[in-house]
C-alpha cells in the first residue's frame, strides 16, 4: 500500500461516519412516517367497520364468521385504507435499503480501519527493523 493510497483511505474512513450520520437520520425519518401511518391505518380500518357494522347487510349475516368475513372484506376493499397499506409496504422498503446500506458502510469502515492498521504495523516494524540493522552496524555487528 503505498502513502497516497492510504492517505485515500484515511480519507474515505473519515467521510464514512459522516453518510452513516445521513443514512441515520434518514432512517428515523422514515421509522416516525411508518409509526404515522400505522396509527392512520388503524383509524381507517376501525371507521371503515363501523361504518360496515351500520349498514342492513352486515346486520342480516346470521354467523360471527360471516360478519367477519364481511367486515375484513369491507376494510380491504376500502381505497384509502388500499392506499395507507401500500405506503407501508413502500417505508418497510425503503427502511430495509438504508438498513442494508447502512451495514454495508459500517463493514466499509472496519474493513478500512484493518487496513490502515496494518498498513501502520507495517511501518513500524520497518522502521523497527531499520532502527536495529543501524544500531548493531554502529556496534560493529553486521547481520549476514
Amino acid at each position: 500500500m503505498t502513502a497516497d493510497f492510504a492517505e485515500q483511505r484515511r480519507r474515505r474512513l473519515l467521510e464514512i461516519p459522516v453518510e452513516i450520520a445521513r443514512i441515520n437520520r434518514q432512517l428515523v425519518a422514515m421509522r416516525a412516517e411508518r409509526d404515522n401511518t400505522e396509527r392512520a391505518l388503524k383509524r381507517r380500518e376501525t371507521y371503515v367497520r363501523q361504518g360496515a357494522r351500520l349498514r342492513e347487510s352486515y346486520k342480516q349475516l346470521k354467523s360471527e364468521a360471516e360478519r367477519t368475513d364481511y367486515l375484513r372484506v369491507q376494510v380491504y376493499e376500502d381505497i384509502e385504507y388500499e392506499h395507507l397499506a401500500d405506503r407501508l409496504e413502500q417505508i418497510a422498503v425503503q427502511i430495509d435499503k438504508l438498513v442494508f446500506e447502512k451495514d454495508a458502510l459500517e463493514h466499509e469502515r472496519k474493513a478500512l480501519y484493518a487496513a490502515l492498521i496494518s498498513y501502520a504495523a507495517e511501518i513500524f516494524e520497518k522502521k523497527i527493523d531499520e532502527k536495529t540493522l543501524a544500531d548493531m552496524a554502529g556496534r560493529g555487528r553486521v547481520l549476514s
